[in-house]
């Protein structure tokens, strides 16, 4: 991937469906960052401030239940992960 100052970066898996998509800020990711398999369904959200992570970020089974909700705080984790089963328990 190319350097980008600030804006809306998309990458493409080989097969052309969406990789990621995600907001930069001075060179660092800044925003909601979604990350794709490459059948085109959801892995994962994620939130930066100032390129570290921060609050909430959430990974998805194939059928889009939630995996895994883990909070981070400066980039680093911060309280309850928790993992869940696909049918939410």
């Amino acid at each position: 991937m190319d350097y980008i100052d600030s804006g809306i970066v998309k990458t493409y898996h080989e097969n052309c469906q969406l990789s990621t998509k995600s907001n930069f800020k001075d060179g660092r990711p800044d925003g909601l960052m979604e990350t794709y398999r490459e059948c085109g369904s959801l892995f994962s959200r994620e939130n930066f401030i100032d390129g570290k992570k921060e609050g909430l970020t959430e990974k998805y089974y194939d059928s889009g239940e939630v995996w895994i909700a883990e909070n981070h705080k400066d980039g680093v984790y911060h309280g309850l992960v928790e993992y869940f089963n696909k049918d939410g328990t």
